[in-house]
């Protein structure tokens, strides 16, 4: 298999999920957790899709552990932004505006 190759069923994949992803609003912040581990495109290609989701379609208790999860990557990539694996300061903005779409919409559920 060639990195060209690999790189190309990444994408497939990761347009599959998103695809499927409405199946199970739980299956979201699943992906919080790959957004870092990614290819620029599908990367951008799957906070595209978290910035065209409905915050409230998640409900309360799932909008919030959205958040939270944003907040923690971004956060993460902000401490070590020098380290290799660290995704460039435009990117952590980007996960950054995403996480505050999903903010709670009460100071009681922080």
């Amino acid at each position: 298999m060639t990195w060209a190759e690999l790189f190309a069923g990444v994408s497939e994949i990761v347009t599959r999920i998103i695809e499927d992803v409405d199946k199970g609003p739980g299956l979201w912040l699943d992906l919080v957790a790959h957004v870092d581990t990614l290819p620029a495109a599908d990367r951008d290609r799957l906070l595209a899709a978290f910035e065209s989701l409905d915050p409230d379609s998640l409900g309360d208790p799932g909008r919030r552990d959205m958040w939270r999860a944003l907040v923690d990557l971004g956060a993460q990539h902000r401490q070590f932004p020098d380290a290799d694996w660290a995704m460039p300061g435009d990117i952590v903005d980007r996960v950054e505006a995403v996480a505050a779409r999903f903010a709670p919409t009460y100071a009681c559920e922080l």
